[in-house]
């Protein structure tokens, strides 16, 4: 049997969707103004203003897709494991 998703799976899938879709504005009000993102390969991005600026100037992705398997919550964290299907800026390669 297959729970409903939960309040934090929502939270989470519309993360990715603003990320996916470069809405910027709708993923700056998707987190607090203390965020804290642990991106493998980049040191700790917090605040909004940080995490911003990665998604608009420092990612390397150019275009694509999240597909969202599993999400883990706890004690005002969230932890997700997925994939991601897309390709790099040209500049970055």
């Amino acid at each position: 049997m297959t729970s409903a998703p939960s309040a934090h799976d929502a939270l989470i899938s519309r993360l990715l969707t603003a990320i996916d879709d470069r809405d910027w504005p709708l993923l700056a009000d998707l987190v607090t103004a203390d965020v804290c993102y642990d991106r493998p390969g980049y040191p700790t991005i917090s605040g909004v203003p940080d995490l911003l600026y990665f998604y608009r100037h420092t990612r390397i992705i150019a275009d694509g897709k999240h597909q969202l398997e599993r999400v883990l919550t706890d004690a005002g964290q969230g932890f997700c494991w997925g994939t991601f299907e897309g390709f790099r800026n040209r500049a970055s390669r």
